[in-house]
């Protein structure tokens, strides 16, 4: 029975040990960080991680959503011109080894252990004070950063004044374990109606001129086009001009080549006919040559009495040609002197012969 106690209680005890040990175990969700403190001190922090509390130990959790803090600021811009700029920052706490805490111990984090049931689903950080203190600190910041822009430029390069403005804020709040993740400028205007309309005159007059400008430079990026293309044209016809006539001057060349071909085969043709003629009649002549050298010999081998008839019968048969073709109608002779007809024809005949041999005339007439 006293053993039956004793196993009871010791039961009892490790039963109560297990409970109280599972009451110090403190597991976060994923998207909250869990901050184990002691003595005032970070002993360790990470989102959705699980811890074991001791009793002097303090356990904090909060939310690790992104945040939003919008902010509505007036500002002068570096031509004195009051705008109102409307925006919002989108932070986080910095995942830094002690972002956790500093963002906690300096921005009043609000642990979600000692909220009560109704704000359970409340994801925001920064109680009223701390997120009006948040907006306050983005408006001093967007405050001092318009001073360097002119309202255009506040109108017309939104890009760069966010981007600047981003580096400002960021150097600002490194310091409290938060992260910025974005800076959104959401509108940008001025504040008094009258510099607005003169404003949007400006703008619409600058629209116009701009207009008249991109007009202006088309026309005249039109002209330089035209004076281009008609420069190009100019210079293909130009280059054309100047194909076409060193083609035709290689034809003229090649037609006067060939002219001179054909002319010099022309020649070459009629030197050789010139040469063969001149040999034909070199041959001709050497022949006739030849011929009255035989008829020389011959002549030469005959006796004078032979050649006495011959020249007396050529003499009376070139005569008788000679008379009979002259025109004579019903001739009759005439004798002038006291010589007989038949004595005259003698005569006439000696001095045929005289002609053709004076030689022979001069033996007749010693004779």
């Amino acid at each position: 029975m006293l053993l039956t106690g004793i196993l009871l209680a010791v039961g009892v005890v490790i039963a109560l040990g297990g409970l109280s040990l599972i009451m110090m175990v403190e597991i976060g969700r994923p998207d909250e960080w869990v901050l184990r403190l002691r003595n005032g001190r970070l002993i360790d922090a990470g989102q959705g991680m699980a811890l074991v509390k001791m009793p002097w130990d303090r356990i904090v959790r909060f939310t690790a959503a992104m945040q939003r803090v919008s902010f509505v600021a007036h500002a002068l811009t570096c031509e004195s011109l009051s705008v109102s700029i409307e925006g919002f920052v989108l932070w986080s706490v910095s995942a830094k080894e002690d972002g956790p805490f500093t963002a906690f111990t300096k921005l009043g984090i609000v642990d979600t252990r000692e909220v009560s049931a109704l704000d359970k689903n409340q994801k925001h950080l920064l109680q009223r004070a701390q997120y009006r203190a948040f907006q306050q600190l983005l408006c001093a910041a967007v405050q001092r950063h318009t001073s360097k822009y002119t309202l255009d430029g506040l109108l017309t390069d939104q890009d760069t004044y966010v981007a600047r403005l981003n580096e400002e804020i960021s150097g600002l709040t490194d310091h409290m374990g938060v992260h910025i993740e974005g800076l959104q400028i959401l509108q940008v205007q001025p504040r008094e109606l009258e510099m607005l309309r003169q404003r949007s005159a400006r703008l619409e007059e600058a629209s116009r001129e701009k207009a008249a400008k991109i007009r202006l430079e088309t026309n005249e990026r039109i002209g330089l086009l035209e004076l281009e293309s008609k420069r190009r044209v100019e210079e293909q016809d130009k280059r054309l001009a100047q194909e076409r006539a060193h083609h035709r001057h290689e034809l003229n060349m090649k037609l006067e080549t060939h002219k001179a071909e054909v002319q010099g085969v022309e020649l070459a043709r009629k030197e050789r006919s010139f040469a063969d003629k001149m040999s034909r009649r070199l041959r001709t002549a050497q022949t006739r040559k030849e011929a009255m050298l035989i008829i020389n010999e011959a002549e030469e081998a005959k006796s004078p009495e032979v050649r006495n008839y011959e020249l007396a019968r050529l003499a009376t048969i070139k005569t008788t040609e000679a008379f009979t073709t002259l025109p004579l109608n019903n001739a009759q002779w005439v004798t002038v002197g006291d010589q007989s007809p038949m004595a005259s024809l003698a005569s006439l005949i000696v001095a045929g012969k005289s002609i053709f041999n004076p030689s022979l005339a001069d033996s007749d007439r010693e004779r």
